[in-house]
């Protein structure tokens, strides 16, 4: 099924908040160059997009702060009264639970899916593919019913209210993903548990390449939360979010996946 199937008017809007930054270390004098996003402007985002009426926003980007720290938890008040905000405008938010294997239960959260307008998404993989053969020029790769695992990398714990595929590599005869190994270590054919998804390999060149992320997870649920809205366009973000949970597939502990794996068949039917 094609969103463009039972969402035919749906658009799409990208906001650009992270950008390139350039620190020193205090410690060791070496310098740095990365890519980060910033509390304010992803703040003006999301009350843009809230204020533009738009539905549905993912984000497939977060980070953590410690509930022991009096800086972290005034941030995280001042993320708590954006995601409301959006709330009350209409715009329901998904986010992914990130991707450190980390027990969300504890002080350490995980900015903005923790939060409680939040809907977090974890991230699946599957114990037992099952390839369709002629392999390996027209092989494809489907999971078997009810072999469904948390992927090794997806955070879990009471704030997840949703899983969905994130990507994975498989599990090795221990039961370990074989994602933990090198890739020179990794059967032939890995890349296929993984997410296509679009990449910019450089400036010029905007390509595909396979990956693994709750950020990957996340866009599906968005996605279908953006189908239900198209059926429903009263619905507010907390019966879109009832909605979704009510009709996901219960894959196991609610620990790891909330209320289960999101289905949109069940939730546009």
């Amino acid at each position: 099924m094609c969103i463009r199937d039972r969402a035919p008017g749906v658009r799409l809007a990208a906001y650009k908040v992270f950008d390139r930054y350039h620190y020193t270390d205090p410690e060791t004098g070496q310098e740095y160059d990365d890519v980060g996003a910033w509390d304010g402007p992803i703040f003006e985002a999301i009350v843009d997009a809230a204020n533009h009426g738009f539905d549905v926003i993912n984000m497939s980007l977060g980070g953590t702060l410690d509930t022991r720290s009096r800086e972290d938890v005034a941030a995280m008040v001042a993320w708590d009264r954006v995601m409301k905000y959006a709330n009350r405008k209409g715009t329901i938010i998904v986010a992914s639970a990130g991707n450190s294997a980390e027990n969300a239960n504890g002080p350490v959260v995980h900015i903005p899916s923790d939060l409680p307008t939040v809907l977090s998404v974890s991230a699946t993989g599957t114990a037992t593919p099952l390839w369709q053969y002629p392999y390996p020029t027209d092989a494809t790769l489907n999971a078997l019913p009810g072999q469904d695992v948390l992927a090794f990398y997806s955070n879990y714990g009471a704030a997840v209210n949703l899983a969905a595929p994130g990507g994975d590599c498989g599990l090795d005869e221990s039961g370990k993903s074989w994602c933990a190994r090198p890739r020179s270590k990794r059967p032939a054919g890995y890349r296929y548990h993984l997410i296509l998804s679009t990449v910019i390999v450089n400036e010029a060149t905007p390509a595909y390449a396979w990956y693994g992320g709750t950020s990957m997870a996340s866009p599906h649920v968005a996605a279908v939360a953006a189908l239900v809205k198209a059926l429903h366009k009263d619905w507010d973000p907390g019966r879109v979010r009832a909605h979704l949970e009510a009709t996901a597939e219960d894959i196991g502990s609610r620990q790891l996946f909330g209320h289960g794996l999101v289905d949109a068949d069940r939730a546009t039917r």
